[in-house]
């Protein structure tokens, strides 16, 4: 069951023996406290209220940052083209005064989804052989330091991550 806090007061909905709501695919688990949800329901004979569908409305005022990482296949018009390290290509809305790395480059591009559209907004990109130089003078300036070998071992972990990416673009 779930409580949901209408205009109207609180209302307890029974869930479909199966958890799962006809016509949809997902279940109970997709419906987290707080979220905003509009149910069609069903009175059975005993007066309970029993869940049919049960639609989930996402809060669009909360920012979702994706770093997608990949190379950049196409870059005009505003927006850039990035095959991800699944093949899958992903395009992402450029606007001005963010620079674009050449295509070709393997990339990390941040980008906030605009959830209202479903489009990705281009905030930065981070060259992948840039991370890997930064990643290494970073382990290069803890040898020998007090941070000791856990530190150095992230650091060779992340860098080796970076370059493994940057081999299979």
């Amino acid at each position: 069951a779930i409580t949901v806090a209408t205009n109207s007061g609180v209302v307890r909905l029974m869930v479909p023996s199966n958890d799962v709501f006809t016509g949809d695919i997902g279940s109970l688990q997709d419906v987290s406290e707080g979220d905003r949800v509009v149910a069609s329901v069903h009175v059975d004979v005993d007066e309970t209220t029993t869940i049919d569908r049960i639609l989930v409305i996402p809060d669009l005022t909360k920012t979702v940052t994706r770093h997608i990482l990949g190379v950049i296949l196409d870059a005009e018009d505003g927006t850039i083209s990035i095959q991800d390290r699944d093949g899958n290509t992903v395009t992402i809305d450029v606007p001005e005064g963010v620079n674009v790395p050449d295509v070709g480059t393997v990339v990390t591009a941040v980008a906030q989804l605009d959830r209202a559209t479903g489009r990705l907004l281009a905030q930065a990109f981070d060259r992948v052989e840039d991370a890997v130089q930064r990643l290494q003078e970073a382990t290069d300036r803890n040898e020998g330091s007090d941070f000791g070998d856990e530190l150095e071992e992230r650091l060779e972990q992340a860098r080796d991550q970076h370059l493994s990416a940057l081999e299979r673009a």
